[in-house]
């Protein structure tokens, strides 16, 4: 039997339940069902707990209209919310295990054991203190996660730097890699090593064929004696007509 075919007549009871918001803890007077022993249903199938003698009722659950009655019981029977002293069991394990505990169960207990709040207020207060700790040290952990990832990168990048200044003063093939360097994790800036060579030596090439550079250029052959005498192009880019002038001026600098 599913609880749109639940046919018990409603009845005016207050309950305690959450604002729209889903934080604070308001009182509603609502027209129940009642479904079985000490669970309730309203007219939007949220699920609640009315014990006997309590003048207030308690929001457990939200359910829909095809859930069925035998799966709302067994819900209940599992957390162990069948009876008052059940609930009460709950609480006192929660408090010993410092468990959080839902601002309506607290408010509930102004009517089952007002004695108890004062111990939730205090478990709900190192539970948030805990949750803060844990917070900032993986705030810290993902910091430090970043920097040292900061500090790699910027090291290969200098490696790859290192490398290729070492071609242009002994001779080999310098290909056109990009490297990244870091200020922080998501302040970086990407070059084609050949442009970032020439703005480290005051190679002033003109912005056109800078970015030739960096889309057409794969690598440059530098000979021992500092003769560039190759290059190679990805694809089939259209060649420089001054690329020639521009990378001996660099090698010409890098050999000083």
């Amino acid at each position: 039997m599913n609880l749109k075919e639940l046919t018990t007549p409603f009845r005016a009871k207050q309950v305690i339940t959450y604002a729209p918001n889903g934080n604070d803890v308001v009182y509603r007077k609502l027209h129940l069902q009642h479904m079985s022993d000490n669970i309730y249903i309203d007219k939007k199938y949220r699920i609640y707990v009315c014990y006997p003698d309590c003048p207030v009722g308690l929001y457990i659950v939200q359910a829909n209209a095809d859930t069925s009655i035998e799966h709302v019981i067994q819900y209940i029977k599992n957390n162990q919310l069948e009876t008052q002293e059940q609930f009460l069991l709950i609480i006192e394990t929660c408090l010993q295990k410092e468990i959080y505990i839902k601002n309506t169960m607290v408010e509930f207990l102004k009517y089952i054991a007002p004695d108890k709040i004062k111990a939730c207020v205090e478990v709900k207060a190192r539970i948030i203190q805990r949750q803060e700790q844990e917070r900032k040290e993986q705030e810290e952990k993902e910091r430090q996660e970043e920097l040292d990832y900061v500090q790699q990168k910027n090291e290969e990048a200098k490696q790859i730097v290192e490398k290729s200044i070492q071609i242009l003063k002994n001779g080999g093939i310098l290909i056109n890699s990009e490297i990244t360097f870091y200020k922080d994790y998501y302040d970086y800036s990407t070059y084609h090593i050949i442009n970032h060579l020439a703005r480290l030596y005051d190679i002033a090439i003109p912005l056109k064929t800078q970015g030739w550079i960096n889309t057409s250029l794969a690598q440059v052959k530098i000979q021992q004696d500092g003769e560039v005498t190759e290059y190679r192009v990805f694809h089939d880019r259209n060649p420089s007509k001054v690329i020639f002038k521009y990378l001996n001026q660099l090698v010409a600098a890098a050999r000083l």
